[in-house]
């Protein structure tokens, strides 16, 4: 599988496939996450906001695509296999309000999606044997737990300590304190 971190997506297919095949003719893998001031990006979000009637809490669109040697774009592939897209979900959205789209500007088609979890860390997995655009959206409430790294928890939890400890020690010292004069 091909990892890319800086979007959270990874991108995975049969070894000696299409697939792999493209690899082998030096062909660059790309899965780009859309800027939501993109034209791009305005241009898709109107058919998942029509797909989903509106009820949209959050939307993540991904571009998967292959460039060439000389950094070209290449044409959308039906590969005649299945490529599984996997695409974190982000802090504070909720599985059971998901929904995975395949998009262009003519339309969105639904995906099932399987929720997997992968060195800790939740995805969204879609099979599909195409490269093209494709979203994540959060179609309720975005959960109001505290996401992982977020420093205010620590900082809370922090502060918290410090003013035990402090307390502790003060009642530690009035005791001994008081024991010196007896």
């Amino acid at each position: 599988w091909v990892e890319f971190p800086d979007v959270g997506a990874i991108v995975a297919a049969n070894e000696g496939g299409a697939f792999g095949s493209y690899l082998d003719e030096n062909y660059k893998l790309h899965v780009d996450l859309l800027d939501s001031n993109s034209d791009s990006y305005k241009s898709l979000y109107p058919q998942l906001a029509n797909a989903t009637n509106n009820n949209l809490t959050g939307t993540k669109i991904f571009d998967v695509y292959f460039t060439d040697e000389s950094g070209t774009r290449v044409a959308a592939q039906n590969f005649g296999e299945n490529i599984e897209i996997y695409l974190k979900v982000p802090d504070g959205w909720d599985y059971d309000n998901m929904k995975a789209f395949y998009v262009t500007t003519d339309g969105s088609e639904a995906y099932s999606i399987v929720n997997e979890v992968i060195n800790s860390v939740p995805y969204v997995h879609i099979t599909t044997n195409h490269f093209s655009n494709y979203a994540i959206v959060n179609t309720g409430a975005t959960s109001t737990a505290i996401a992982t790294g977020d420093s205010s928890f620590t900082s809370v939890c922090i502060l918290s300590s410090l003013l035990f400890c402090a307390g502790a020690m003060l009642i530690f010292l009035k005791k001994k304190k008081g024991n010196m004069y007896r």
